[in-house]
């Protein structure tokens, strides 16, 4: 086909195409959905007859490039460990606890706290993360390693007042 024929061709003639070719290459292999983890060899439609999401036959990367996702899942984590920490001892010790500490430590052990739903974010759209341009994938891995810093700054700050 000539680049004169492809862009006279309709965009449902080309889905029409994209959707064979998708059949064709599914007929005889074993592929699971994206989304539900059937197995859709033989399949006869563009959905999947378990979860019916409609597929695409696509180009994805081999390897894609995870950095930006690790510098922003590692220190979440780590903070996120504290903030579980910090709950077991506020639920043995009750939020007498805090009575008497340093503000800096009360404000540490707070952010340490936050973590936990915000690793648990970063974890769960991983891939929502991986469609984000790459520049703000950084920023965003970046801003979530100076929080963690800062709050272990802020920990090892109350520490010192506190002892």
């Amino acid at each position: 086909m000539t680049q004169i024929d492809e862009a006279l061709e309709t965009p449902t003639d080309a889905r029409d195409r994209d959707a064979a070719a998708l059949l064709d290459y599914l007929r005889e292999r074993d592929v699971a959905c994206p989304l539900c983890r059937y197995n859709l060899r033989g399949l006869r439609a563009s959905r999947c007859p378990e979860c019916g999401r409609e597929l695409t036959l696509g180009v994805w990367l081999a390897e894609p490039r995870m950095g930006a996702w690790v510098v922003a899942l590692v220190p979440s984590l780590l903070a996120a460990g504290v903030g579980v920490l910090l709950l077991i001892a506020m639920i043995a010790e009750g939020w007498n606890m805090i009575d008497g500490m340093p503000f800096a430590l009360v404000i540490a052990m707070g952010c340490f706290l936050v973590f936990n739903p915000i690793a648990a974010a970063v974890l769960v759209l991983r891939r929502r993360f991986m469609r984000l341009a790459e520049r703000r994938q950084w920023v965003l891995g970046a801003l979530l390693l100076l929080a963690s810093a800062g709050a272990f700054a802020a920990y090892l700050v109350g520490m010192s007042m506190f002892g």
